[in-house]
């Protein structure tokens, strides 16, 4: 093990289960939600052709991000974190259903695809702080330094804000 480097510590996606299980969900909703993100942009620019209205995606995905994103915090630490975590869940998941069905009914109303992004976006943001107290609550069996790099390695592809250094303040966190 001397010469190698090892990039990414993947023992606790072979070790744990729950774990496993967890990470694979993440980042298949945040893959489904990217797609879908690029999908809703590409649907704007062929109703509209105007880049003030695909623009205005990002808009209706970030204001309720920082709002709902502060609600949740304080949501999670008063309320059953679990039963947030549903509740939002499922919120995201009529989203992308009204986003498929209104896709499939060839609707051009570009007002109802800004609420409806909104509205996933704001269900993410309310539940993401309580997802993130998921991985701490593992079994003590999986090393909680292992538990971190996994779990936080697709971060800097959705939100880039430099290396991974500068996302852990102290080495001991990674």
């Amino acid at each position: 093990m001397k010469g190698r480097i090892r990039f990414l510590d993947l023992r606790p996606l072979r070790s744990s289960r729950p774990f496993r299980d967890l990470w694979i969900g993440s980042s298949a909703s945040q893959l489904g939600w990217q797609i879908a993100t690029v999908a809703v942009l590409a649907q704007v620019w062929d109703l509209t052709g105007s880049p003030v209205a695909t623009g205005a995606i990002g808009l209706a995905t970030g204001l309720p991000m920082v709002v709902f994103g502060l609600l949740g915090g304080t949501l999670a630490d008063t309320v059953d974190r679990r039963a947030v975590v549903w509740i939002t869940t499922v919120g995201q998941l009529l989203a992308a259903a009204g986003l498929c069905a209104q896709a499939l009914a060839d609707n051009r109303n570009v007002l109802l695809l800004l609420a409806l992004v909104a509205f996933g976006a704001a269900s993410g943001a309310l539940g993401a702080p309580a997802r993130r107290t998921f991985p701490v609550r593992l079994p003590r069996s999986v090393p909680l330094r292992g538990v971190r790099s996994p779990y936080d390695c697709y971060r800097p592809i959705r939100w880039p804000r430099g290396s991974r250094s500068t996302m852990c303040p102290s080495r001991r966190q990674c």
